[in-house]
């Protein structure tokens, strides 16, 4: 996994990486998280509890990278669900 990457957005606010909240078939997760560890563009896969399985952050907050990521986890059929979020930090924090 590649290491996480700040940039600063035109505005002056820092865009961190986006994530995705993925929810899997139970009995799947194990080999879901084998895949992730494989695909480019990720820094972190993390367990998650509660609603959601597991959390993954992109090196990436760009809208179509975003998107390719999370189209390529909805084709798997054990993903159940997805939620993407990404987060700005504003240079006055």
């Amino acid at each position: 996994m590649q290491k996480s990457v700040v940039t600063s957005s035109p505005e002056g606010a820092k865009v961190l990486p986006g994530y995705v909240i993925v929810s899997v078939e139970p009995e799947a997760l194990s080999s879901v998280v084998e895949q992730l560890r494989r695909e480019q563009g990720i820094t972190l896969v993390a367990p998650a509890s509660g609603r959601h399985d597991l959390i993954v952050q992109l090196n990436s907050s760009k809208a179509s990278k975003v998107s390719e990521f999370v189209n390529k986890l909805r084709s798997m059929r054990v993903v159940r669900a997805t939620k993407t979020t990404s987060l700005l930090m504003l240079a006055a924090c």
